[in-house]
């Protein structure tokens, strides 16, 4: 389960719709960019190797794809604080390039005209390293063609936003926009519906009375498979499947 949720929330850092794929800024030298002769480095120029205490190699990859585009998941560690990183970072990035969150910072970093590293730094303790995930980006990622079979179906009135798919755990992640409306309510209703189709909670966040957003699953047949449900205050919902060997 501990896997399941880190899964998850990697996922929704990387991937959330609040930081678009687009957000690339042109390359320094292109011509929209500081002067190439100045003395400190034009912010939207760092390079990935200028972060500390970065490892030479991933310590694994990962084949992902989004919206069917294949692409590769890296995890680093940086062995540097988080007050060392986020200095660096805000001073050679653009604000809009770079989020911050209680136990993460997320960034966008160019490596081209139109190309980036997408990269989220995890801190689990101060005297820990830190854990790095990149996603290289070459060219712009292309909307959702077909909504996945696999996935639940959407519900009214939503609209597909992403499609990510991990074959070497047999795992898939979709996220959606779904229609204006209390994310609580929509979690119950949707939790019926799932009932209906063999699905069974892990909880009772879908509870009216807890008034949870989000909601583990299982079930056995047609095969095994756990799936993770959340519905965002902010518009955005989100499916997690995988199956169970």
């Amino acid at each position: 389960m501990k896997l399941l949720f880190t899964s998850i929330t990697i996922l929704l850092l990387i991937f959330t719709a609040a930081f678009e794929l687009d957000a690339v800024v042109v390359w320094p030298g292109s011509g929209n960019s500081g002067s190439s002769g100045s003395r400190n480095p034009a912010r939207g120029s760092f390079h990935a190797s200028e972060l500390p205490g970065l490892s030479k190699k991933p310590l694994t990859k990962e084949k992902v794809s989004i919206n069917g585009q294949p692409l590769t998941l890296e995890i680093y560690q940086l062995k540097t604080s988080r007050e060392m990183l986020t200095a660096i970072l805000k001073n050679r990035i653009k604000p809009e390039q770079l989020e911050t969150g209680a136990d993460y910072l997320r960034a966008i970093i160019p490596t081209g005209r139109h190309s980036s590293d997408r990269w989220l730094f995890v801190f689990a303790a101060p005297d820990q390293p830190v854990t790095a995930f990149r996603i290289e980006q070459d060219s712009p990622v292309p909307p959702v063609n077909v909504w996945p079979r696999e996935l639940p179906p959407l519900p009214a009135g939503s609209q597909a936003d992403m499609i990510m798919e991990i074959p070497r755990i047999d795992a898939v992640y979709g996220s959606f926009d779904h229609a204006a409306g209390d994310p609580v309510q929509l979690l119950v209703s949707y939790s019926a519906r799932l009932a209906s189709d063999g699905w069974h909670n892990a909880g009772a966040e879908h509870s009216p009375a807890i008034r949870g957003t989000g909601e583990i699953y299982f079930r056995n047949h047609p095969e095994r498979q756990i799936l993770w449900v959340k519905f965002g205050e902010n518009g955005n919902g989100a499916f997690y499947l995988k199956k169970i060997e």
